[in-house]
């Protein structure tokens, strides 16, 4: 039974189309849970203040309605600039309001609504525009001691996946990008059945190049040694490659993986020095897609596991800045090792991949290939 920290009366079980929380039908304080807070309110600010429950400037207050253990209370800037104190309870990540404080906080950009015949369609891309700026620019390129929003993104997690942490909203089908991981799922499902005829015959071989006329460059791009190395191909083509389809259209997209995977091959076959050593995967085009939506989409940000000693993980936010650096520098790390021979993951490919969606990010960043296409990071 959880019990009201102002009033000691029960608090009611109330459930919307948002999720469940706990309210004082007394005082008219509540309980909200923080995967529901970043649903309802601005993710930045219940971010900020859980960051703060973790900081040397959080001090005791009031016992959890659900634990009974004590709380802690931070300051927060709510709407007009006021300061309020929010209880935390970093054992059950709970956060209690009092009377009128849920409502002064900032809600969510989705939940904000702006009467049509007050703005033109380019007045409400200026206002979003300069509202948004000032909150990307306060918030850190790296939060920790957060939570998974979800079950599922805890699970991916677990597994060592990234999870897309604000998704940016398609219009239209992304029907390549499902029918690319249909296909390489299925040639390369069918390959790990017989994984020894599959290298002998279709892998892309550098001391081998030109047989079938050089069509194992494309051959290798649909097959894959590994289940997991398969899984995490596919999930990253499936998470980023929805939003790069409907940029840059149908067409540019397909160039851009072909392009990446080529280009990749090609630095492969001409500094790897295993030539005999038989490559597969789709590493070299994913690479493509996944730094072309990083330099796309700059304030997105992604969510993971990290680890701080065997037994230690936190659960972190990452801005997509400081995510293409991490990863442009961990490749360039393995590609020092795969020059001397100590490792036989071709990052070449991964950084032939990474050069060619540079140049179209270059080429494309302000040529949408559907004029009536929002970038939500920039307009949201």
């Amino acid at each position: 039974m959880f019990r009201c920290m102002n009033c000691q009366d029960k608090l009611t079980r109330i459930k919307n189309e948002h999720g469940i929380y706990w309210a004082c039908s007394s005082c008219k304080g509540r309980a909200v849970g923080l995967s529901l807070l970043r649903r309802t309110l601005l993710k930045g600010y219940i971010n900020g203040i859980w960051q703060e429950a973790h900081s040397e400037k959080a001090r005791d207050s009031r016992k959890c309605p659900s634990c009974q253990k004590k709380m802690v209370v931070v300051p927060s800037l709510a709407k007009e600039e006021e300061l309020i104190p929010i209880d935390v309870c970093k054992r059950c990540h709970f956060l209690w309001f009092d009377p009128d404080e849920f409502e002064k906080a900032p809600a969510s950009q989705k939940e904000v609504n702006i009467p049509k015949e007050e703005f033109s369609p380019q007045g409400k891309e200026a206002i979003g525009k300069m509202k948004l700026e000032g909150l990307k620019s306060k918030r850190p390129h790296v939060e920790m001691e957060l939570t998974p929003d979800t079950w599922g993104d805890f699970l991916v997690g677990m597994f060592g996946l990234p999870v897309e942490a604000e998704s940016s909203p398609v219009r239209k089908l992304p029907i390549l990008t499902w029918f690319l991981a249909t296909i390489i799922s299925v040639f390369s499902l069918l390959a790990l059945t017989n994984l020894d005829w599959t290298l002998q015959n279709f892998a892309l071989y550098p001391d081998r190049v030109w047989e079938y006329g050089g069509l194992t460059i494309i051959f290798s791009f649909f097959l894959h040694g590994s289940l997991w190395h398969l899984i995490g191909n596919v999930y990253f083509l499936l998470i980023l490659g929805d939003n790069i389809e409907e940029y840059l259209g149908r067409f540019r997209y397909l160039f851009l993986i072909a392009f990446s995977a080529i280009i990749g091959s090609i630095l492969h076959v001409l500094f790897d020095p295993n030539p005999s050593i038989p490559v597969l995967g789709a590493s070299g085009g994913i690479s493509g897609i996944l730094v072309f939506y990083f330099l796309k989409y700059p304030h997105s940000r992604i969510e993971l596991f990290v680890g701080l000693s065997t037994f230690r993980y936190r659960w972190v936010s990452v801005s997509a800045q400081s995510a293409i650096i991490f990863w442009t520098m961990l490749q360039l790390l393995e590609a020092s090792f795969q020059l001397t021979g100590a490792s036989h993951i071709s990052a070449l490919s991964h950084l032939g991949g990474a050069l060619v969606g540079t140049l179209f990010f270059v080429l494309y960043q302000n040529d949408r290939a559907n004029s009536h296409y929002e970038d939500y990071f920039d307009q949201n």
